[in-house]
């Protein structure tokens, strides 16, 4: 997840780099490469999360029909992290329970 951020991060800065995109607009790139790439993995895990952030929004078309493509793919990426999530700690719970079954019949065989 964490690789995919960076990847939406660094595309969705190289697609505001214009004379009419959002660093411009937010006086960002002004103040350093490091800035940027922060407010962009800043803007990327806003987009993960479902959540809007107002300071940085699309301008341009090209940002928009970024967007469009990004969105849904941050979507996929945090479904398919809850959904890991979620088998992992069945499995967990279920060895759980196999382990409890387990101890109950050493103590009814005692």
């Amino acid at each position: 997840i964490i690789i995919c951020l960076h990847v939406i991060a660094c595309f969705w800065f190289l697609v505001g780099d214009t004379e009419d995109g959002w660093t411009r607009n937010t006086n960002v790139r002004s103040s350093g490469v490091q800035e940027t790439y922060l407010v962009s993995l800043h803007w990327a895990l806003s987009l993960i999360q479902g959540t809007s952030w107002d300071e940085v929004s699309s301008l341009t078309v090209a940002e928009r029909v970024y967007i469009v493509f990004a969105l849904p793919l941050a979507l996929t990426l945090t479904s398919i992290f809850i959904g890991c999530t979620a088998e992992i700690l069945g499995r967990s719970k279920e060895s759980d329970a196999v382990g409890q079954r387990l101890a109950l019949r050493r103590l009814a065989s005692e």
